[in-house]
């Protein structure tokens, strides 16, 4: 994968999480800005119009996340514009081509970074890869449905109503190094284990189309770099037997701030 192709920190001994600085901050940070699939390069999917959804098999719930709390009414945070400036909720997945993609992720990033110093984390865009796998699409499970992380047109973006825009990964870092990290230091192997510190919260924050941020959050030591990800049959079907199903799924992150900022972005996309 490419970033993501052509394919949350220590105050005063406690973990701060993305999703807790959201929502104690959140009012200080709602002006903020912010594969192929035998590689272990970051990749970005290819989106069009979506018509279909696919049911998605899940292993696991996400456990220990400050989101899990997160009531079923902040399912859908999706804001567009409208004359009196007040946020209406919006449904509805948005067509981006790979450079609006790329920009909205790099936007997303430039908020994150102020809030992983704020909270003494580092954060990365590296936030999903696997190494050498089949053709299928690589998705990842939501409440939503599945959303597709990488698409090698098996079965395509039009299967999926939801599209991930990029993500972004959270993390304690050994180095001390705060903020934005450009890249990861080692092979895929080893992925965050790296960088990270084993025994602190990794948080996935994957951006969907839909305007909605979706979350995964585990401790370090149990967090790679293909973690959360599924892969659909060689032949674009989605068999128990065959297809590798993602362990974990992915939910719907109760950080409010992220909400705001990805809907923000969003907005000028919206028609």
């Amino acid at each position: 994968m490419h970033k993501f192709l052509p394919l949350t920190a220590v105050v005063t001994g406690s973990l701060f999480l993305l999703a807790s600085c959201g929502t104690a901050n959140s009012a200080n940070n709602q002006s903020s800005t912010t594969s192929n699939s035998a590689s272990s390069s970051k990749s970005k999917p290819i989106h069009t119009h979506s018509s279909s959804v696919t049911t998605a098999r899940n292993s696991s719930q996400q456990a220990n996340s400050p989101s899990s709390t997160t009531s079923s009414s902040q399912t859908n945070h999706q804001v567009v514009a409208n004359n009196s400036n007040t946020p209406t909720i919006s449904h509805q997945s948005v067509a981006l081509s790979e450079a609006q993609q790329e920009q909205i992720t790099a936007q997303f990033l430039a908020w994150a970074g102020q809030r992983a110093r704020i909270g003494g984390m580092a954060v990365t865009d590296y936030y999903m890869d696997h190494g050498t796998a089949g053709f299928g699409d690589f998705f990842v499970a939501t409440p939503d449905g599945l959303v597709q992380v990488q698409n090698q047109d098996k079965p395509g973006p039009s299967h999926f109503k939801i599209h991930a825009i990029g993500g972004v990964t959270f993390y304690t870092p050994l180095d001390g190094n705060l903020g934005i990290q450009k890249d990861l230091k080692g092979p895929f192997a080893a992925g965050y284990s790296a960088v990270a510190r084993p025994d602190k919260p990794i948080s996935k924050y994957l951006l969907g189309d839909n305007g909605t941020v979706y979350e995964l959050q585990k401790n370090g030591d149990q967090v790679g770099l293909s973690t959360g990800l599924g892969e659909f049959n060689d032949d674009g079907s989605y068999t128990s037997d065959n297809s590798v199903a993602p362990e974990d799924q992915f939910s719907i992150s109760g950080d409010t701030a992220a909400q705001q900022e990805l809907q923000k972005l969003l907005i000028p996309y919206r028609k």
